[in-house]
């Protein structure tokens, strides 16, 4: 899952619990997720497990998750602005990767040229990336 850099960083830190998104899909409940951070940092950086997500109105998610959103109303409103419902994926035991992983350093490793998902991307769909993350969690001993 790509997460921007500063949000990934208050994923690990447990200060962010959940991840809000414009699009997602109920399926990856219970789901183990690799999150990957973004520029400027572009590696992946630990793990977490999805425990539930939540499609709902914006302000509900806002009024459920308020201080586990990892983010202030203002920009919180400013993403969700163009949608009716939204999903909040609730996130717990996350593993940090006591050193994370760069997108360059895995491609080098592997010898392909692996691009970040956008939003997500299936595993079963995706024997590059499905390799790229059985390398990091080698490497972190996960």
């Amino acid at each position: 899952m790509s997460i921007r850099a500063k949000y990934a960083r208050k994923i690990l830190s447990g200060e962010k619990k959940v991840e809000v998104r414009r699009m997602f899909s109920k399926k990856w409940k219970s789901s183990k997720v690799t999150i990957y951070a973004s520029r400027p940092e572009r590696s992946l950086v630990g793990e977490a497990l999805i425990k539930d997500v939540v499609f709902d109105k914006p302000e509900n998610i806002w009024r459920r998750f308020p201080d586990q959103i990892g983010c202030t109303k203002e920009e919180f409103d400013k993403y969700t602005a163009s949608k009716n419902k939204v999903y909040a994926i609730v996130l717990e035991d996350v593993v940090p990767y006591w050193k994370s992983i760069s997108i360059k350093e895995v491609s080098s490793l592997m010898k392909e040229n692996l691009r970040p998902p956008q939003n997500y991307c299936n595993l079963d769909n995706n024997v590059k990336w499905a390799d790229a993350v059985s390398l990091a969690a080698s490497l972190q001993g996960v």
